[in-house]
Parts: structure tokens; sequence; C-alpha cells
């Protein structure tokens, strides 16, 4: 129709939690020329592994640059004695914009 490709692709997603795995079937329209180029470069043998590669690299790209937003935003105490803190029992506040947290 359009260009783009219909396929039903499962995805799989392992839970931290327990052995489970949890399987959802989906309707996508993707671009086949895109979809075979990410699968040419990333060496998958099948289209499923290339989009659930992409899919877990974009959430941790995403993860990543919402830690990167965190430069800048912490106040360090250059006094601050981390082999101190590291001692059993020690508890040492962490400290964003000069409010404890």
């Amino acid at each position: 129709s359009d260009g783009s490709l219909r396929a039903i692709i499962l995805l799989t997603h392992a839970r931290v939690s327990n052995d489970n795995h949890s399987i959802m079937a989906t309707n996508l329209k993707i671009d086949p020329k895109l979809l075979n180029k990410a699968q040419r470069i990333g060496k998958k043998k099948t289209k499923r592994e290339t989009v659930v590669e992409a899919l877990i690299e974009y959430v941790q790209r995403r993860e990543i640059e919402g830690l990167i937003a965190l430069f800048g935003t912490i106040d360090f105490d250059p006094s601050y004695d981390y082999k101190k803190s590291r001692q059993r029992g020690s508890v040492v506040p962490a400290v964003r914009k000069g409010k404890a947290a």
C-alpha cells in the first residue's frame, strides 16, 4: 500500500523479578528498507531479533540521557570523606542543589 511493511512481531521481555517471559504480538507498519538495513548492520538472523535489540538500545540510550541530565545538579562537598561513609552503620545523606534528598 504505502510501501511500508505490515509485520506481526513477537517481542520478548524477560522480567527481572522471575524467570517468566511475557510475549506480546503486535502489528507494526515498519519501513522495509530501514528494517532490512538495521538487520544487515546488526547482523541479526531475524526481523524480530532486530526489533528487540533496537528497542533495548533505545531504552538504554534514553536512560543514559536521563543520567546525563543530572550532571551539574549535584553539589559535592570537597571535605566529604568517602572512606568514612563506607564504615558500617554510617549514613551520609545525598544532597541535590543544596537540599537533602
